[in-house]
Formats: C-alpha cells, sequence, structure tokens
C-alpha cells in the first residue's frame, strides 16, 4: 500500500479516479494484476471492467457499427454511474469527517467556557 501525500479532497477524488481508470484499462488489455505462477484462488467477474466487458456484441452477432455504438453508450453509462457513486461515497466521507473534526475542537475548548467543562461552544458553522 502506498502512502499518498494529497493537498486538497480534489486531489485525492482525481488519484482515486485515475486508479479505476488504470485498472479498468489493464483489465481490458489483459495484463494481470499481479506477478504469479500460481492459479488464482477465486475468480471476480463482479468488478467494473466485467461488467463492462459483458457489454460487448456477441461474436455471432452482425458487425454493425450500430450494434458496437449502442454497446459503447451502455458501457459508457454504466462506468459514469459508478464513477458518480464513488463521487458521492467520497463526499460523505468527507462531511464525517469534518464533523468529527468540528466536533472534537468543541470538547477539546469546552474548558475554556467554564470549569466544570459541562458547555460546549461551537465556533464554526455545521453544515
Amino acid at each position: 500500500m502506498k502512502l499518498l501525500k494529497v493537498k486538497s479532497s480534489d486531489e485525492f477524488l482525481q488519484l482515486e479516479l485515475v486508479d479505476i481508470l488504470k485498472a479498468i484499462d489493464a483489465v481490458d488489455n489483459g495484463v494481470n494484476q499481479y506477478d504469479t505462477d500460481k492459479l488464482p484462488s477465486y475468480i471476480n467477474n463482479t468488478h467494473l471492467s466485467a461488467r463492462v466487458g459483458k457489454l460487448n456484441p456477441d461474436w455471432m452477432e452482425p458487425n454493425a457499427p450500430e450494434i458496437e455504438n449502442k454497446a459503447f453508450s451502455h458501457a459508457m453509462e454504466l462506468a459514469g454511474r459508478e464513477f458518480l457513486d464513488v463521487r458521492k461515497i467520497f463526499n460523505l466521507l468527507i462531511v464525517f469527517s469534518n464533523s468529527l473534526l468540528y466536533f472534537n475542537i468543541c470538547l477539546l475548548s469546552r474548558s475554556k467556557i467554564q470549569m466544570m467543562a459541562n458547555i460546549c461552544l461551537l465556533e464554526l458553522k455545521c453544515s
């Protein structure tokens, strides 16, 4: 696992999407994820690349641009929804982590308000 040094949440999301695209491209080009002579313990046919690959026209179908374009459109919609889902989950994590940060700041500063530390002052607007 690599340690990332990112400056913003947008930079982190961009790196996440680049990793997704690299994985799709590698699977599409037949690149193994690991160098090994062993057979895999299991086969995963549910990842995004596999689902996109299943949208390709069947080998028995006629080779028509309309069929290929329709399959490509479906693949773009599927991948687009996946990217939007990643973005939505990422945004929820950012909101949650910011909420925890604000809450911890509030708890740490409560002794400044009252000696018994029963009162918290919310100095930041909760969103």
